[in-house]
């Protein structure tokens, strides 16, 4: 309860800032006008966590901070016994152990945080509450639970400034189909191409339905159970058998791409070998920048036998592989690739699932890209390599039309902007 009301003073004393008036300034241009606003609604969820609401009660999401403690169960009435005598004065009992202490703690940025150094003390466009036994403020971004409360001139963080290019760039990826030449990696060569690289080399470490400790374990061991894919002219060309320690140790890849198989994604005891895999791959290949890719949720409805496990509820599923993400891979100082969120935010905007996944009925269902979900993963790929992009010419196919392309564009810019948060996107 204590917990509570913290969070609730915090609440309170934060939009209290909001209505307070400074001396009026010099009126500015007129704005372009906004989509009508609709404010956030926030409510105890059955579970007892915090939920909060940007679509006027449509759809929930939850906050990850507790509400309330569990109620103790009630003991069963025993029988009123007769009434004894008084007895002796009982001895001082000894002093009890001190109580847990929650503390909650506040910290803002400008735009949702990508990094520890967002951080910010003053009043600003998101707000992020820690609730825990830190009894100092945490220093790490992903400690917090983070809303936006207002509006943010600078939605996104400010993107570094380009290195010199060279024209190279070299990507390997490491995985199952959901990394493989048909879905994660089928449009990243053309991509790059019209990111103005000329010397591009694709590689694809590939072995059906393995999670991330089969992959280390075949790199540890050099079992040479993966298939080799390599793309240097638009076309992918197979090599079965193939040594991984050899694929990552033969040139200086630029990046290597790694995931975990998607009905592992949101439960942590399945990235205890994470950590080690990373090592072993920075040895044999110190010059690669190592990124983790997002695996996408089933679908509402799927029929895979695995989605038990999120009680059959994409956005159930999408929370718990988000806060595996931010236990298990950030503290590595691993970069996100947040597909996930990109086929999210698409099918929160109306896409036709069959044209994200193609398996849309039976065990298989949600586990492959149809052709709009390879389109989203690739670019989400390149948009988190080159930065997030406004406009994109290449399209794989006639069947997406000019107004679908900026959906997607749009869908891809907010899942880098906002790696964790699912928004609808419009085409403007």
């Amino acid at each position: 309860m204590k917990k509570l009301i913290s969070i609730l003073l915090v609440l309170v004393m934060t939009l209290s800032l909001f209505t307070a008036c400074g001396a009026p300034g010099v009126d500015g241009k007129d704005g372009i006008d906004g989509k009508d606003g609709i404010s956030p609604q926030v409510k105890i969820g059955d579970d007892n966590y915090w939920q909060v609401s940007y679509d006027d009660g449509a759809t929930w999401q939850s906050l990850g901070v507790k509400a309330t403690g569990a109620d103790g169960a009630d003991g069963a009435k025993g029988e009123t016994g007769d009434k004894g005598a008084t007895g002796d004065k009982g001895k001082r009992g000894e002093k009890g152990e001190d109580g847990e202490s929650y503390y909650v703690w506040v910290k803002y940025a400008d735009y949702m945080p990508t990094s520890d150094a967002d951080l910010k003390d003053t009043l600003s466009a998101y707000m992020g509450i820690y609730s825990g036994e830190s009894e100092t403020a945490p220093t790490a971004y992903s400690a917090y639970t983070w809303i936006q409360i207002a509006h943010s001139e600078q939605q996104a963080a400010p993107l570094p400034e380009p290195e010199p290019d060279d024209g190279d760039f070299t990507v390997l990826s490491i995985g199952n189909s959901f990394m493989n030449t048909e879905n994660t990696m089928t449009y990243v060569y053309q991509l790059a191409k019209e990111m103005g690289k000329t010397n591009i080399k694709l590689g694809n470490m590939y072995a059906g339905g393995i999670s991330m400790s089969y992959a280390y374990n075949d790199l540890k061991n050099d079992t040479k159970k993966f298939a080799y894919y390599e793309n240097t002219s638009g076309t992918w060309n197979k090599t079965a058998n193939y040594s991984m320690r050899t694929a990552v140790q033969e040139r200086d890849w630029d990046y290597i791409l790694i995931h975990q198989h998607n009905p592992l994604s949101g439960i942590a005891s399945n990235f205890k070998d994470l950590a080690a895999y990373i090592s072993l791959i920075k040895e044999l290949c110190p010059g690669a920048k190592i990124m983790f890719v997002m695996s996408w949720t089933y679908h509402k409805g799927s029929e895979n036998s695995s989605f038990v496990d999120y009680n059959n509820d994409p956005q159930v599923m999408y929370d718990a592989i988000v806060n595996v993400i931010k236990t298990e891979v950030l503290p590595l100082g691993v970069e996100v690739i947040p597909i996930g969120t990109a086929i999210a935010n698409a099918r929160a905007s109306g896409f036709d699932e069959s044209n994200i996944t193609y398996d849309t009925t039976g065990h298989l269902a949600g586990y492959n890209g149809n052709y709009i979900g390879r389109y989203i993963a690739s670019l989400t790929v390149i948009s988190k390599i080159f930065g997030p992009m406004n406009s994109v010419q290449f399209a794989p196919t006639t069947k997406i039309t000019e107004a679908e392309k900026d959906m997607i564009i749009e869908c891809v810019y907010n899942a880098i902007t906002n790696p964790y948060t699912i928004l609808d996107c419009w085409a403007q």
